[in-house]
């Protein structure tokens, strides 16, 4: 039983960390930013003013992620997802991190 979980969990932390891995929900919300991850207990708040940038990267074989990048010096990243996705999300939360850089709200 103890050979197999290491032949089990090895191959699995392989799969999360280069496709699962990341945030899969990115949800403006006011004065935040709100993230969902594949765990229903981990969520992340960060107010429009801890984040600095927002762009759209390849990955893999087509697929791409949304990096978000910290007034702390810290990057967040998203699940992989297909380009037009990530793109859109990327335009949307720029759009409303210069919003919030301005002092607008929405």
């Amino acid at each position: 039983m103890l050979v197999g979980l290491p032949l089990f969990l090895g191959p699995l932390g392989l799969v999360y960390g280069s496709s699962l891995g990341g945030f899969y929900e990115a949800h403006a919300s006011g004065p935040h930013l709100v993230l969902r991850y594949l765990s229903p207990l981990r969520t992340e708040r960060l107010a429009w003013s801890d984040l600095t940038r927002i762009e759209a990267h390849p990955a893999f074989r087509g697929r791409w992620r949304l990096h978000l990048s910290l007034a702390s010096g810290g990057e967040l990243e998203s699940a992989t997802a297909n380009v037009e996705a990530v793109e859109t999300a990327a335009r949307l939360l720029q759009a409303r991190l210069g919003a919030a850089a301005r002092g607008e709200a929405r």
